[in-house]
């Protein structure tokens, strides 16, 4: 001790007179520099010297004077424990929570047995494989768990060994998990028959284990029905069509995530051409139409996708994919699905259904498309004039059609807009000159009659009626209305629906009858009347 000393006064060359004086031996006026003095090291050094020489109050003194200018916690917990004043040390440490100090600490509370101490001091340390391998050693068993876990692997996998042992499966399952040995975790789980565990443990597993363990947890998860992990392992064990197989069967969800999880190495193979689609199958069958149209469309087939979107009722992405797959067939399918829609009301879905069947080139849905559009016209807004133009333009199309009625087609369609243009010619004379309205009226009429056998757009008999008796209600010739009014009873067709309400209850007024429910009822009840 009395080298070290003089060693460590020669070498920091600090003062010239401590050394002087522990030469000669001059300790009381030594001590008596080093505490007027107020330099730590000094005082450190006078503190170690107090130390070794048993002097431990003086010891406690000058580390207490160090520790509250340079913070060494760890020298003064040692001579508390070195006086076997574990009391002291413990509330220095836990109050400056000091690492170093809390370690040696429970260096000496192992030293003197205190067991428990040592294990709380040791993880206050956070040396917790120290404080796992106290607990293991003297059977601590509901702190090792909790030691263990944050502990080093190779310590998780001791404790693991010496809970199987115990017959604690589940914490030795748990342990072998958590140290990485995971075939060790898998076997005790079989061995034991402990699910939970094993589909705690399927959670974590992924492509990169041994497929055959993979596929082993699938099937022991299979057969006790937790259907859902085991679909995830046969997944990760690259047994794809298993794996969908279940999910069709037994109705389990898959999804995004799962399925881009299923690839081939040669994605442009027969095989993963065939487990694309039967993917793809897997999404429609469980209503995950976007998915399968993404499916569809990686396998090639834009025809299965598109009807798969279809049924996803997205009018914005089935236009989409109908403009970006330049397919005949998909425009078809795209326009015919938005003739299901609202068409009428919406004018850009009507020209998106019309661009969509010029696209594929179909004369024939155009045309039959066109005198959709005149039906609804005549039918919802009694427009003839724009019911006229887009009958106008459906014998466009029929012109240029393949069909094998195309000349019977034309032609009916010919002689409807003839009907339909000698109708808006009567409205015309009606508001300027209604001098042989009656009469043209009356031709009309006869000749709806005689060609009352096609359901497409022509001239409604009850607008012809109706046209009538506005016309002789403005002339004031009541009875004449009412003459075409009888008509239309008896011909079973609704008034309410073709005639204003005020123009029915003035002229049963000016006659003195009274109108019925059914004469001021909105139903309409005739056919369409056409050539």
């Amino acid at each position: 001790m009395q080298y070290t000393t003089t060693k460590y006064l020669e070498t920091t060359g600090r003062h010239e007179v401590p050394r002087m004086l522990y030469s000669i031996q001059q300790m009381k006026e030594l001590q008596d520099y080093i505490d007027k003095s107020g330099d730590p090291p000094l005082q450190r050094w006078w503190a170690h010297f107090c130390e070794a020489n048993n002097l431990l109050p003086q010891a406690i003194h000058y580390y207490t004077v160090v520790l509250q200018q340079a913070g060494d916690v760890t020298s003064l917990v040692r001579v508390y424990c070195f006086k076997s004043d574990f009391s002291t040390a413990a509330a220095l440490v836990l109050e400056s929570s000091d690492a170093a100090a809390a370690f040696s600490l429970a260096r000496q509370y192992e030293k003197s047995g205190q067991i428990r101490q040592a294990i709380k001091f040791f993880s206050k340390a956070g040396k917790f494989t120290y404080a796992a391998r106290l607990a293991m050693k003297h059977n601590i068993d509901n702190e090792l768990l909790a030691l263990s876990l944050q502990s080093t692997k190779e310590m998780m996998t001791k404790a693991a060994k010496y809970y199987e042992e115990q017959k604690k499966y589940e914490e030795a399952v748990l342990l072998y998990h958590k140290g990485g040995d995971l075939e060790k975790a898998i076997n005790v789980c079989f061995r034991t028959r402990l699910y939970d565990a094993l589909k705690a443990i399927a959670e974590d597993l992924d492509k990169n284990e041994d497929p055959a363990l993979l596929a082993k947890c699938g099937d022991f998860l299979l057969a006790n029905k937790q259907i859902d992990k085991a679909v995830q392992l046969f997944i990760a064990a690259k047994q794809y069509v298993v794996a969908l197989d279940l999910c069709m069967i037994e109705g389990v969800i898959l999804t995004d995530k799962m399925a881009e999880a299923m690839n081939l190495e040669d994605q442009k193979s027969e095989e993963s051409i065939l487990l694309l689609h039967k993917t793809a199958e897997v999404f429609n069958a469980q209503g995950s139409y976007h998915l399968a149209c993404k499916k569809y469309t990686q396998a090639g087939d834009r025809l299965a996708a598109m009807k798969a979107l279809l049924k996803s009722g997205d009018t914005e992405r089935i236009i989409f994919f109908a403009n970006v797959s330049r397919h005949k067939q998909i425009y078809i399918l795209a326009a015919n699905y938005l003739q299901s829609l609202e068409w009428h009301h919406d004018g850009s879905i009507m020209r998106t259904i019309i661009q969509l069947y010029s696209k594929a080139g179909d004369v024939d849905a155009l045309a039959s498309f066109y005198e959709s559009c005149a039906q609804i016209e005549i039918d919802e807004y009694r427009d003839y004039e724009k019911a006229l133009g887009a009958m106008t333009e459906a014998l466009k199309y029929f012109t240029n059609s393949k069909s094998p009625d195309k000349d019977e087609q034309s032609q009916s369609l010919k002689s409807r807009i003839s009907e339909v243009e000698q109708f808006v010619q009567i409205r015309r004379m009606a508001k300027g000159e209604p001098a042989g309205l009656v009469q043209a009226c009356s031709e009309l009429l006869t000749q709806l009659t005689k060609s009352a056998t096609s359901t497409q757009a022509s001239v409604r008999i009850g607008d012809l009626h109706a046209l009538l008796i506005e016309f002789y209600f403005n002339q004031g010739s009541m009875e004449q209305a009412f003459h075409v009014i009888e008509i239309m009873r008896a011909r079973r067709i609704a008034l309410g629906p073709f005639v204003d309400q005020s123009v029915l209850l003035s002229i049963y007024q000016a006659l003195g009858l009274e109108a019925t429910d059914d004469d001021l009822a909105d139903t309409v009840g005739e056919e369409i009347i056409s050539a």
